[in-house]
């Protein structure tokens, strides 16, 4: 007969506390949150041109700074850069802006807000589903805590952006994938089509676990996700998009690209040697490579590590990684600490360390001002890919 898993151990009070404290933490500082005016502003003008039917303008640098212009009667000096005259600031296709459409419906401040709320909702959905990927070996606040006190977390939190809307579809199919319901699986990475940078980091995540029946779940859910937004915003919005996606995809020949604020391995050699044809090729060779040794190794791990693994390579090999997209990354470690049990001392040690040195990659690169020389939080990424890849414990 098959044996139910062993329960996980009860959390421990002070780690239960820690929790607590985070949590009123976060939601003490949404008014804070929804006063930053940060990124969620551009992801806001995507709904509210949705949900007030202008999608006829949804890709139009026009109506944009018309609507920021009539939000906060001129246009803030932080929410346009010389770019966006040529791009507008909607960059997502018509299922990214029609996931917006709710939100719009509101105010931008108390959009916002919402959106801070929600942010703090998702990072404990993405805590429980770890818990269950992990299972039982971890629980839901053990990875709480690792994401929460990630830096990634409060940039998503305090910017309104999406990392934690990512992390949850990442986390979420790799759950129902563990749970032996492939097509399943499939379909919610699928939906991965509202961000189509994280499409393309992370659809090859099922072949780690060798499950080529979630392949044809992707497309469906892919599918299901551009009919949705076809349904929102029609076929012009899939149009306008498509004639503006060649211009996003070389965002880094156009002013104002923050290359200081990309954590992937194709920002390492560009970072050195610039942005050309020899640093461009040098890190796509190596992103190539991290897929392939990820697909080869996964097959011998056992398959929460192989879901790290794929997670810490999907990080490094997303073409356009800000500080908060790096969730994934903070996903992997929480998969890693879950194998303190079967570490030996030295093991233990080697693992606290690069817990600290991945939490603290973030604050090491300000402090001694390294952005534009190295991203510290990409090879912190990099050490926890290796680790999980082929450190202590990376046996099935």
């Amino acid at each position: 007969m098959p044996t139910s898993p062993a329960p996980r151990p009860p959390p421990s009070l002070p780690a239960f506390a820690a929790l607590v404290a985070l949590l009123v933490a976060y939601l003490f500082t949404v008014p804070l949150a929804a006063a930053r005016h940060g990124d969620f502003v551009h992801l806001w003008v995507a709904g509210r041109l949705v949900a007030t039917g202008q999608t006829a303008a949804l890709y139009s640098p026009e109506a944009h700074r018309a609507l920021l212009v009539q939000t906060y009667g001129a246009v803030p000096e932080d929410l346009w850069m010389s770019r966006f005259d040529l791009l507008g600031v909607v960059f997502y296709p018509p299922p990214g802006a029609a996931l917006y459409a709710p939100l719009g419906l509101l105010a931008e401040h108390t959009a916002a807000g919402l959106m801070a709320v929600l942010n703090v909702g998702l990072a404990l959905l993405c805590a429980g589903l770890l818990a269950r990927i992990c299972r039982p070996r971890l629980g839901l606040t053990g990875g709480a805590l690792v994401l929460l006190l990630f830096p990634s977390t409060f940039f998503t939190y305090v910017l309104g952006q999406n990392g934690l809307v990512s992390l949850a579809l990442l986390l979420g199919s790799a759950a129902l994938l563990l749970g032996g319901r492939d097509l399943a699986g499939g379909v919610v990475l699928g939906l991965l089509l509202y961000k189509p940078s994280w499409l393309l980091a992370a659809g090859w995540l099922p072949l780690v676990l060798r499950r080529w029946r979630a392949l044809p779940g992707l497309v469906l859910g892919a599918a299901a996700a551009a009919l949705a937004g076809a349904a929102l915003t029609g076929l012009q919005g899939w149009e306008d998009w498509l004639h503006l996606a060649p211009r996003l995809a070389h965002l880094d020949a156009l002013p104002d690209y923050p290359l200081a604020l990309q954590h992937d391995l194709l920002s390492l050699p560009r970072r050195w040697l610039g942005i050309g044809a020899s640093s461009t090729a040098l890190g796509w060779s190596a992103a190539a490579l991290v897929v392939g040794v990820s697909l080869w190794r996964g097959r011998h791990l056992a398959p929460a590590r192989a879901v790290g693994l794929g997670l810490a390579a999907a990080v490094l090999v997303n073409p356009h990684v800000h500080h908060y997209d790096m969730l994934p990354s903070a996903a992997a470690l929480a998969i890693a600490l879950s194998g303190w049990r079967d570490l030996d001392r030295r093991g233990r040690i080697g693992l606290v360390a690069l817990a600290a040195v991945h939490h603290l990659a973030f604050l090491g690169s300000e402090l001694l001002d390294l952005g534009a020389v190295v991203s510290l939080p990409a090879l912190a990424t990099l050490g926890l890919w290796a680790w999980l890849g082929f450190g202590p414990g990376a046996k099935t």
